[in-house]
């Protein structure tokens, strides 16, 4: 496994031949603290949110995912993105311009494509699922009880 952060790497099955247990932090508190926790082997798992780096500045909050018109942080519906792929690469990129799409385009997106799963935040504590991760093809478990998923 290589940890960048929020950008993980499983190579195969632990040395016990068990699935890696990957935290999916909890955007609302420290590091440590998560919301669930998912279950891979030889992929990788991408989170985009603007909980780590971020400016308050004059009662105003600036965080570093912009928007390419405005200049500007951009506003979306989540309060961070995991995207679950084999191309760390292709989650990297997918899981910030996921982030700035927002729900309805972001979730378009990820459902067309082959192979990739999302796992998204929201503002009212609700982990929403896209296709591919909520019909049985992502092991997880849901440890933060103040959130819940969004059927």
């Amino acid at each position: 496994m290589v940890n960048l952060g929020g950008n993980v790497l499983t190579l195969g099955r632990k040395p016990d031949e068990s699935l890696w247990r990957i935290g999916i932090q909890d955007p609302d508190d420290g590091r440590g603290a998560y919301v669930m926790i998912v279950e891979l082997d030889d992929t990788s798992l991408v989170t985009s949110g603007p909980y780590e780096r971020f400016l308050e500045f004059e009662g105003e909050t600036y965080h570093h995912i912009l928007d390419t018109k405005t200049g500007f942080p951009v506003e979306s519906d989540f309060t961070s993105v995991s995207i679950i792929t084999q191309s760390s690469f292709l989650a990297d990129a997918l899981s910030t311009s996921v982030y700035a799409l927002g729900y309805e385009k972001g979730m378009d997106l990820i459902n067309s494509l082959d192979g990739v799963q999302a796992v998204f935040l929201t503002d009212d504590k609700e982990v929403v699922l896209s296709e591919k991760a909520s019909d049985g093809e992502l092991g997880y478990s849901l440890t933060d009880e103040t959130y819940r998923i969004k059927e």
